[in-house]
């Protein structure tokens, strides 16, 4: 059975002026100014609605939906009839997590995750980003958030 699952991952890098950035905790104040100084600089997606932010910005602005009816052995006795799945493949807004990880890492790793690591790469290409020291690799953050 396929895993349901929706990935998404932003680029953050943050400026000179975020030096004292902190991870957030409970003693965090959020209204801080120290505490806002991220920019969002790149974007990536795995949805149902496919993989690539292209794809999923384009069938999203023309109203599709990403929820199908389940078909294939082993539905048949799941009360519930419709599920969200990340289209796999080869072509173009499909997913393949082969472009991705190895057939060993493939083994090891959840499709959530394998869909995460997609989600933060294109996320970086989309940044164009590259770290070239290691100031600006500690400078750099990836956020992910999954939906199941």
């Amino acid at each position: 059975m396929p895993t349901l699952a929706v990935s998404k991952a932003f680029v953050s890098t943050l400026g000179r002026a975020a030096k004292t950035f902190r991870p957030f905790s409970t003693s965090t104040n959020l209204s801080s100014p120290e505490s806002k100084r991220v920019v969002v600089t790149g974007l990536g997606l795995v949805t149902p609605l496919g993989a690539g932010t292209k794809t999923v910005w384009s069938r999203l602005l023309n109203g599709e939906c990403g929820v199908t009816a389940v078909q294939g052995p082993g539905y048949e006795k799941i009360p519930c009839q419709v599920a969200a799945h990340v289209p796999r493949g080869a072509e173009e807004g499909q997913f393949d997590a082969d472009n991705f990880v190895s057939a060993a890492d493939k083994r090891a790793m959840t499709d959530g995750m394998i869909f995460a690591l997609a989600a933060a790469d294109e996320a970086l290409q989309d940044a164009k980003w590259k770290p070239e020291s290691e100031e600006d690799s500690n400078m750099t953050g990836v956020a992910i958030g999954t939906g199941m």
